[in-house]
């Protein structure tokens, strides 16, 4: 089966670096050959991914270990993140950028937090499904 908690921690990971980088090192990206990591649509590439790979993995997870805790950790992460792309007018340059950029690095921890829950609980699952022959 298609381990979706790496592939999602692989994912937050990157979109927390985006975040921060974006954030410390605004001006610098183009003359890094970074300059695409300031255009939105990137961003909006990075939260949908989070998204469905998330969603995926909260489903794929539950079936398994049962538990609604990484699930929180999950909609918690990606409700700051949305917040602060929405309210905190992120993508319009606005008063609140800053902290914007550091409410979605810390979304992203919790997206990461909660793929490495997950994925722990998934492992650990002493169920009779995880311990069926199909599960192996």
């Amino acid at each position: 089966a298609l381990d979706l908690d790496r592939i999602g921690t692989f994912a937050s990971s990157l979109c927390a670096v985006h975040c921060f980088l974006v954030a410390v090192a605004f001006g610098l990206l183009p003359v890094m050959g970074l300059g695409f990591m300031k255009d939105e649509r990137v961003d909006l590439i990075f939260i949908v991914s989070a998204a469905l790979i998330g969603t995926l993995a909260v489903f794929q997870g539950y079936r398994k270990h049962g538990s609604l805790k990484p699930a929180s950790w999950f909609i918690l992460g990606l409700s700051i993140i949305l917040f602060s792309h929405t309210y905190m007018h992120h993508f319009h340059g606005g008063s609140m950028e800053s902290l914007s950029h550091g409410f979605s690095v810390v979304g992203g921890i919790f997206l990461v937090y909660y793929h490495f829950l997950n994925r722990r609980l998934t492992k650990n699952c002493d169920c009779a499904v995880c311990n069926s022959s199909d599960a192996n």
